[in-house]
């Protein structure tokens, strides 16, 4: 029989947190060992840990300073190295009981990923069954790369993510997973954690099964109560830290890094949406955070749809200064900037200029007059 090994990062979760450990302790899948992670708790969840680990011998707790929950599972994994699969149950959420019996016979094949389907919890009286939009059944390496990864990260038409990231739902080769958690460890990734494992993961992946049936219960926040991690006011830097580790893993990968970049506009238009109830960033041109440093001085050339979509997300995210703004239909003012022409708004002090133009004419046009006017080259970004 399969081991599997459990992992639940804890931190502040005392309310749920022994129907979390009571789902998972009474599986009818019995060879499992649980890794229980304190994150620094505040409440009772440290004591509420040590409890369970005083009945049950499955059950490791460790007690650590509050690091996230990348660090607390490449803690856990050390603890799991006699486990073939590895799985994690967020510490307000709980499993079916029969959630591990039934991938048994999928375990049995060996599947580097295994995946399952999503309950989301509001109350007793309201559930939502969510599901990946692939087919049921098992993949192999050239159909991950076929039928998956075109729409894995995030799919257009659809507007949201192809294969739900969560680590939750998902049982994973201990190797594998032990791999891109450490990889993962270099970015402090508070939000989408699962994010910066499981899509790069999906490179090295050789067999995949996805699985009909709805076994996780996802607990679902109250109305306006509003995770600790988008309030943080250094929520652009990490997801900027977690944007630009994601490019890199897809370096060859055209269609993929445009995905991100997607993800990118999304996650900040769902912090908005959190903390100002509006939703106001173009999805359709992001600006080019990979090529611009933070807090760079910018110049912006070009006030069409591009540039008003960069000028929004750049207000937005306080990402950078914008020095000046110019366009050669200039002058004028959109959203409170003062749009002037590019003879009177390049001037010394700028770091780069950034062309806003999508049409490649218009920008070789804009380039080579900014070349003969003696701009550095390595200062234009387009």
């Amino acid at each position: 029989m399969c081991k599997i090994g459990i992992i639940v990062s804890v931190y502040n979760t005392e309310n749920y947190l022994k129907k979390c450990i009571e789902s998972i302790i009474s599986q009818s899948w019995k060879n499992l060992k649980l890794v229980l992670i304190d994150d620094g708790s505040e409440d009772r969840s440290g004591e509420i840990c040590d409890e369970y680990k005083n009945n049950d011998t499955r059950i490791v707790v460790i007690h650590q300073e509050n690091k996230g929950v990348l660090e607390a599972a490449r803690k856990a994994l050390a603890h799991l190295n006699d486990c073939e699969y590895i799985t994690f149950v967020d510490s307000d959420d709980w499993i079916d009981k029969d959630t591990y019996k039934k991938m048994s016979k999928y375990l049995e094949k060996k599947y580097d990923v295994i995946s399952f389907d999503i309950i989301r919890y509001y109350s007793e009286n309201r559930s939502i069954k969510t599901s990946e939009l692939y087919r049921k059944g098992e993949y192999s390496k050239t159909q991950i790369k076929d039928e998956i990864m075109s729409t894995m990260i995030w799919d257009i038409d659809n507007q949201r993510y192809g294969l739900d990231p969560s680590l939750c739902n998902k049982l994973i080769k201990r190797e594998l997973i032990s791999k891109y958690i450490k990889k993962a460890c270099v970015i402090r990734a508070d939000y989408g954690q699962d994010v910066a494992v499981i899509y790069p993961l999906m490179k090295d992946v050789s067999s995949l099964c996805l699985v009909e049936g709805f076994y996780y219960y996802h607990r679902q926040r109250k109305n306006f109560d509003i995770p600790r991690y988008i309030k943080d006011e250094k929520f652009i830097e990490r997801l900027y830290a977690l944007y630009n580790y994601l490019q890199e893993c897809y370096m060859d990968s055209a269609d993929l890094r445009k995905q991100i970049d997607y993800f990118f506009v999304q996650a900040l238009e769902m912090r908005l949406e959190c903390l100002f109830r509006k939703r106001t960033i173009p999805t359709q041109f992001l600006f080019p955070f990979d090529k611009v440093s933070k807090d760079s001085n910018i110049i912006l050339y070009g006030a069409g749809e591009v540039g008003k979509s960069y000028y929004n997300q750049l207000i937005e995210t306080k990402y950078c200064n914008v020095m000046s703004w110019v366009d050669k239909n200039a002058p004028y003012i959109y959203n409170g900037c003062f749009v002037c022409k590019p003879e009177e708004g390049i001037k010394n002090g700028y770091d780069v200029i950034v062309i806003c133009t999508c049409v490649d004419l218009y920008r070789e046009e804009i380039l080579n007059q900014l070349l003969m006017n003696g701009v550095d080259r390595e200062k234009i970004i387009m």
